[in-house]
């Protein structure tokens, strides 16, 4: 291969670039925005559960301290009729 062929190869490599380039670019920052996206959306669903586990929990906690206030005002009588409700009988 000579001097010349070698330079016309170079050139034609800078001269695609050129024409290249800028679509390259688009499509690199399709893909970045593409990705930014998805990584905001997974952020998003990740707090969207974490809302959803805390709101259940809460509701737990509330529906405990309820049994316990309802207990905490029952004689001990009511409360061991209230629990042969849940007891089966075997005899």
């Amino acid at each position: 291969m000579g001097k010349g062929q070698a330079a016309f190869g170079g050139r034609m490599i800078e001269l695609l670039i050129a024409k290249l380039g800028p679509y390259l670019l688009a499509g690199l920052a399709i893909l970045a925005g593409w990705f930014a996206a998805r990584q905001s959306g997974k952020a998003a669903g990740r707090a969207e559960v974490q809302r959803k586990q805390e709101k259940a929990a809460s509701e737990s906690r509330r529906k405990i301290n309820e049994a316990d206030t309802k207990l905490a005002e029952m004689a001990d009588s009511d409360i061991r009729d209230e629990l042969r409700r849940w007891v089966r009988d075997d005899s």
